[in-house]
This record gives C-alpha cells, sequence and structure tokens, in this order.
C-alpha cells in the first residue's frame, strides 16, 4: 500500500474501533507516519496523535495495522480518560493490560493486544476460537440458579448426573443469535459460574437462549 492508503486505513480503523470498543470516548487524533524498524507505532500524548512505522509498508497486512492501533488506541483512551498507569509501569501497566484484555476480549479472540505487538507481515489473522459455546442453567435445592458457559461439547459431562449431587435440574441452551453469550449482564469479566435469582434468569437469560435438544 502506498503511504496515503496507509493514512486512509488508520482513520478508517480508529472509526471503527472507536465506536465498538472504546465508546467514542477518544476524541479524533492526528495521524502521522515515521520511518523506524523496531517500533511499529506510538501515541503522541502532546499532540494527542498516533503514528505508525512505515518501515514495513510493503509487508503489513491489514490485521498488522489494526492491531497496532488498537494498541495504540488503549493507550490514547488511557490518557483521555486519566486513567494511566503510574511509576515504573506508565506505559505498559496493570491499566493497559487490563484495557487490553478486555478489547481483545470483545474482539472475540481478532485482536492480541500485548506489551509489544507483532507484526505478522502480511499472514492472514489467528483464527477466531469457533467452538460452539452453550450455556448451563443449574438449580440447587434452595431454589438458586447457577449459570455458566462451556464448550457443546463438554455438555454431556456436566449433564450425565454427577451434578445431581448439587443441582436438582440441570439445562443447557443455545443463544438464539448464534453468539457466544457475551450480551448476558454478568458475562462481562471471564463468565466463570454465577449465581442467579430466578427473575434474573428468566431477564437476562430466558428471552436469548433456547433449549438445546
Amino acid at each position: 500500500m502506498t503511504k496515503n492508503e496507509l493514512i486512509e486505513l488508520m482513520q478508517s480503523i480508529f472509526k471503527e474501533y472507536n465506536t465498538k470498543y472504546f465508546g467514542d470516548k477518544i476524541p479524533t487524533t492526528g495521524f502521522c507516519l515515521f520511518h523506524k524498524q523496531r517500533t511499529l507505532g506510538t501515541y503522541f500524548t502532546n499532540e494527542h496523535k498516533i503514528g505508525l512505522t512505515d518501515y514495513y509498508i510493503n509487508a503489513m497486512s491489514r490485521h498488522d495495522v489494526e492491531e497496532i492501533m488498537a494498541h495504540e488506541m488503549v493507550h490514547a483512551y488511557l490518557h483521555v480518560t486519566n486513567n494511566e498507569d503510574t511509576g515504573a509501569h506508565y506505559y505498559h501497566g496493570p491499566r493497559f493490560y487490563a484495557m487490553a484484555e478486555k478489547v481483545n476480549r470483545l474482539s472475540n479472540g481478532y485482536l492480541h493486544i500485548s506489551r509489544c505487538t507483532a507484526l505478522s507481515c502480511g499472514t492472514e489473522p489467528r483464527k477466531r476460537n469457533t467452538d460452539k459455546v452453550v450455556l448451563l442453567v443449574c438449580k440447587d435445592y434452595s431454589e438458586r440458579y447457577c449459570v455458566g458457559r462451556i464448550a457443546e461439547t463438554k455438555v454431556k459431562q456436566f449433564t450425565n448426573g454427577w451434578l445431581s449431587k448439587w443441582f436438582k435440574d440441570v439445562e443447557a441452551y443455545v443463544a438464539t443469535d448464534g453468539s457466544k453469550f457475551g450480551h448476558l449482564v454478568k458475562s462481562q469479566s471471564r463468565f466463570n459460574y454465577k449465581w442467579y435469582t430466578k427473575d434474573e434468569v428468566e431477564t437476562d437469560v430466558m428471552p436469548y437462549v433456547i433449549q438445546l435438544r
């Protein structure tokens, strides 16, 4: 791609990702290119500007640009929301990792933001996790509900009777929209098993699922 095409791609990705992953909270930035071999991207805090290297311009895939932009947008988001890390880990501390992990999760595995963004040099992005996911809704003997996600391949081992020691009813469901239940209120932080009330199950779960047969 040309330098102008790279700048246009940066602008397009920024607009899309700002809405998709950052709630449109990053004010429109400036965009620039620099010619460095060991630095792929930089967020310039004083100028509120994102820069990418053009050193690998003939080898970079769209996915390369997406991951570098996402990395620098995490920096921009933390800066404009006054939530940057402090001290020796100012650039890539726990707050950076927490936000990067959130974006990775929201992208369903398409993005892999880390401390150092790797360059795939034109290769395709890693495959997304395509395992089918089902939701187990387990009712215990106190009429409480335990809800969690598992791979469809593991349904039998969870519903073959051994859970009856703790639960009197165990049902498996699939999402009506084919998703992996990321929309559920209590699933935003690594959906381990969570306790729900009967009303929460009826409001937050049942409208979005179909029982697995």
